[in-house]
């Protein structure tokens, strides 16, 4: 746990977020991969938005942005989140509903 404790710190630390974001805490409702085969899409227990436009298929999910350059490790955190059931933080363009930071606490 130490190893991803390290990640988080340094994912919190690398990317600063934008002014239009905002962290939502919860456990991974759902998580999917797109029609695309491109796009990874959750949902939080406790977080509705209907609204998103990062993939106009389903506008109730968050999506994880795939060109950022730390796309596996936050894949990697939000699996692990889900499958443990642990709450993970996320900071979400609050207009596109693109995850911009992830953090398990």
């Amino acid at each position: 746990t130490i190893r991803l404790r390290w990640i988080t710190y340094a994912l919190f630390a690398i990317f600063s977020p934008s002014a239009s974001a905002d962290w939502h805490a919860g456990r991974i409702k759902d998580l999917y991969i797109g029609y695309d085969g491109q796009t990874t899409s959750i949902t939080l227990i406790g977080f509705t938005k209907t609204n998103c436009t990062c993939y106009p298929v389903w506008l109730d999910r968050m999506c994880l942005d795939r060109t950022r350059a730390t796309y596996r490790e936050e894949l990697a955190v939000l699996l692990l989140a889900k499958s443990t059931g642990q709450t993970i933080s996320l900071n979400i363009n609050e207009e596109t509903c693109k995850i911009v930071a992830v953090g398990i606490d």
